[in-house]
């Protein structure tokens, strides 16, 4: 992950490059559980795949978070920002699909049950948009954006976060 170089003229650009330590350090560990968990795992082990499922939530998570650090340091609005950097095949950037994902982990358990007041709300919609834009798979749709995000590399968060790097550099320059 050494493409950034360690800013200490600006205290933003310190308290950034901190933040990517940190966030290099708990990918690595998600990275590895997801990886033991894959090389584990029985094709029909529903508890398995669960738990694949939510620590790939925590994956967007921390990668978020990182997002979050940045806009902040660097003044800007992230819903501003999240049409900067590279871009998916389908047009969308990874800033956005990440983000979503990780809203779509935090916040679909509060979502009604009612299907028609969830509807109703635009940023519910927008973020199952682009989930369903990567699978119809309703039951792990996080393990099928990660996976096709990733290229399915064996370190497949620290794939992401090279791209969230980028994003992070456009908005510096």
């Amino acid at each position: 992950m050494g493409d950034i170089e360690l800013h200490t003229g600006s205290l933003d650009l310190y308290m950034i490059d901190y933040q990517k330590g940190l966030t290099s350090q708990l990918i690595n560990i998600i990275d590895e559980k997801l990886y033991d968990l894959i090389r584990n795992s029985h094709i029909d082990d529903e508890i398995i795949f669960g738990s694949i499922e939510h620590i790939v939530g925590l994956g967007f998570v921390v990668l978020q978070q990182y997002m979050t650090v940045v806009c902040g340091n660097l003044q800007k609005n992230k819903k501003d920002v999240l049409s900067k950097g590279p871009k998916y095949k389908d047009g969308k950037t990874f800033s956005e699909i990440v983000n979503a994902s990780a809203n779509y982990w935090k916040h679909s358990s509060e979502w009604p049950l009612d299907k028609n007041c969830r509807d109703k709300d635009k940023r519910i919609k927008a973020i199952e948009a682009i989930l369903r834009s990567f699978s119809d798979n309703d039951d792990y749709p996080l393990v099928n954006i990660l996976s096709e995000l990733s290229h399915t590399e064996k370190r497949q968060f620290n794939a992401v976060f090279k791209k969230i790097l980028e994003w992070r550099n456009e908005l510096t320059q």
